[in-house]
């Protein structure tokens, strides 16, 4: 993702996470004020993005945008098995690694 539309997306959401799914502890949006600083860090303040894809043809995704999330949303969205919730590899094996250890099979 291209660090200037990630800078220009922080700007317009004010620094807060953009999760609208309200099944894990927040209706509507999420709202939690972030640091811009804090990417892919495990803290309150940490978060990282989520991607959206839609379809460029035949058997291809293309990512046709991205939300700022904070982390606690991408773990919840994590562990109900959205798997495009990381960003990159140091997320995603956060992610994997925080499901294991709260019991949860990260595989499924």
């Amino acid at each position: 993702m291209n660090e200037w539309a990630i800078r220009d997306r922080w700007k317009e959401i004010d620094g807060r996470c953009e999760c609208s799914d309200g099944g894990h502890g927040h209706e509507g949006r999420c709202y939690r004020k972030l640091t811009f600083v804090r990417r892919g860090y495990n803290c309150r303040e940490g978060w990282d993005i989520k991607k959206e894809y839609g379809h460029g043809g035949v058997n291809r995704r293309i990512v046709t945008g991205f939300k700022i999330i904070c982390m606690e949303c991408l773990r919840n969205n994590y562990q109900k098995g959205d798997v495009s919730a990381g960003n990159d590899g140091k997320t995603n094996a956060f992610l994997r690694q925080s499901v294991v250890e709260n019991g949860k099979d990260a595989e499924t």
